[in-house]
Parts: C-alpha cells; structure tokens; sequence
C-alpha cells in the first residue's frame, strides 16, 4: 500500500463578488486605485451612478479614480464636493482633530455599456 496520500486540491472557482448595498464607496489609502475601478463599475450598473468619499489623504485616490473612469468614457463627473469633519483624535489634547473629506458623484459615460459587457 502507497503511504503517501495526494492532496486533493478543489477545482478553482470564479470568485464571486458581492452584490453592492448602496451607491458610496469609501476610499482607503491603502488600497491602489486601479482597485477600486471595477467596483465603481459594479454599482454604476445597479444604481445608475457612484458616489466616492474619502477621507484625508485618499482625496488623491479618489481624483486618480474618477479621472481614469472619465478618460476612458465609463464614467462622467457630475458632482465634486469637500469639505472639513471633526475627527476623534486621542493624541491630541481636545480629543478631536480635523479632517478633510473629498466626495465625487460619477454617473454612466458614453461608452458605459460597451466597457462593462462582461461584468454580468
């Protein structure tokens, strides 16, 4: 008898992706921008457009973001907002602190359609 047993390794399986909840996306720092991209895609499909928020330096993400998807004619900015939120801060002797918030509304581009044909 072979002693040896060999691993049985399941068959690999499209990921599935989760049905987004509502039409905001917070924006981390810490993921890349080109990231976030096809989720933006995803919940323009459902909702019909895309709100990004971040908070501090993800402001830049979300600029990199939203000007790739327009460039290309998925997307169009329809709305840019900032502005300036009270923030816990520990460290600091108030115990708040300021923080700046960036939020851009994207609605479907022209070529919309054509570039998300396969997301289905």
């Amino acid at each position: 008898m072979d002693t040896k047993q060999e691993a049985q390794v399941p068959p690999i399986e499209k990921q599935k992706i989760k049905e987004p909840e509502r039409p905001e996306i917070n924006i981390s720092s810490k993921k890349e921008p080109k990231s976030y991209k096809i989720v933006c895609k995803l919940v323009m499909k459902k909702f019909g457009y895309c709100v990004l928020k971040s908070l501090g330096n993800a402001s830049e993400s979300v600029v990199q973001i939203a000007e790739s998807l327009s460039r290309s004619g998925c997307a169009k900015i329809t709305k840019i907002e900032s502005g300036i939120t009270e923030l816990e801060d520990l460290n600091n002797e108030t115990g708040t602190r300021q923080g700046i918030t960036f939020t851009v509304r994207l609605d479907k581009g022209p070529k919309f359609e054509e570039m998300t044909l396969n997301l289905d």
